[in-house]
């Protein structure tokens, strides 16, 4: 046996532990923890400032009649108190009677030399529209809204200008007849002010000031002792006549009010806006009953019929829709004109609907035939 076999070994063991002795000691592998996910994005809830949008099934329902007018936009139509006569307002300064049964036209009322020569005492352009017409309580009378500042009211049966009333600067773009026969209020294109006419006389007009935007469109309760009107101001005010003050603004609208009518019942003001839809108030706690959506473009008449029951309403889609009341929801869009919509009226019997249009035409609906 090598005397040196052994401790040549033992060299050999001591080497290794000494190595290892010196070596840096191993690290654990660190246990990863899964990457902290970015805190979740609250979703915003979102109240809706309007009822739902309830889109009404198109329509085609019978046309009663079409008027042709030919030459230019029609402003306006209005429903004689018997149903039997229908008045329209162009852009041509006259205002034409129809005959509703057999449509054809039966007087032209030509409005152009008294609102040229009172635009000329004025120093105002004379602009060549008539924007509003309405009957008189018992069919006697018309009043229009024509150009400069000039409110002519016609005897019918003459066809001669009984009055003319000479307001405030700026086109006439609304004139309505108290259903007492007494009075006229007109808001003035441009203007945030009312003016209210006494009819048996040329006195100046008392003159309502309140809202803070320019007044499209005004309406009459049933009784006579207050007015609505809508404005640029996205608000409706109910006027007190007697006292020429307003009462707190009706607020929900989103944009300018276009349009405004007083229920039959006297219980309930619609109003029509920019925004496209059309708001139902309670006249006695100043609260919305409902908003109807539908419309795709502005909003710029609506009409009640007679039961208070129906809201008719006109837009620049080019569309009329009817509306019940009570469950917010369209029972007809009336379909046919080719152009905006700028007028509807309810007939006496709530049979029918006329509208005015920038296509040139007037449309007498049968609406009594798209009620389900």
């Amino acid at each position: 046996m090598n005397p040196f076999r052994y401790p040549k070994f033992l060299f050999i063991v001591w080497l290794v532990a000494l190595a290892a002795c010196q070596a840096p000691a191993m690290q654990p592998t660190p246990t990863l923890a899964p990457p902290t996910a970015d805190p979740a994005t609250a979703i915003p809830t979102i109240t809706p400032t309007q009822a739902p949008t309830l889109t009404p099934t198109p329509t085609l329902t019978l046309i009663q009649a079409t008027l042709t007018w030919q030459t230019d936009s029609v402003f306006s139509v209005a429903w004689s108190p018997d149903g039997k006569q229908l008045a329209s307002g162009s852009g041509t300064n006259t205002l034409t009677i129809w005959d509703v049964v057999n449509g054809n036209p039966k007087v032209t009322l030509n409005a152009a030399p008294y609102v040229s020569g009172a635009a000329g005492t004025r120093g105002a352009y004379d602009a060549p529209q008539v924007y509003s017409a309405a009957w008189s309580p018992d069919g006697k009378q018309l009043a229009s809204g024509a150009g400069i500042n000039v409110i002519i009211v016609w005897d019918v049966a003459s066809e001669k200008p009984q009055a003319i009333l000479n307001g405030d600067v700026g086109v006439i773009s609304s004139v309505v007849w108290s259903p007492d026969g007494k009075q006229l209020a007109s808001p003035t294109a441009g203007s945030t002010r009312i003016s209210v006419w006494d009819v048996t006389n040329a006195n100046p007009p008392v003159t309502l000031r309140g809202h803070s935007g320019v007044v499209f469109s005004v309406a009459w309760s049933p009784d006579s002792k207050q007015l609505a009107s809508g404005s640029d101001d996205k608000t409706i005010l109910l006027w007190d006549v007697a006292s020429g003050e307003p009462q707190a603004p009706l607020i929900g609208h989103t944009d300018a009010v276009r349009s405004v009518d007083w229920s039959p019942d006297g219980k309930q003001v619609a109003s029509g806006s920019d925004d496209g839809t059309i708001v139902v108030w309670d006249v006695a706690s100043g609260r919305p009953l409902a908003t109807l959506i539908g419309h795709t473009g502005v909003v710029s008449s609506v009409a009640w019929s007679p039961d208070s029951k129906q809201v008719a309403s006109g837009s620049d889609d080019g569309t009329i829709v009817v509306w019940d009341v009570a469950s917010g929801r369209p029972l007809a869009t009336l379909i046919g004109h080719t152009g905006a919509v700028k007028n509807v009226d309810w007939s006496p019997d709530g049979k029918q609907v006329a509208s005015g249009s920038d296509d040139k035409t007037i449309i007498v609906w049968d609406v009594d035939s798209a009620k389900p």
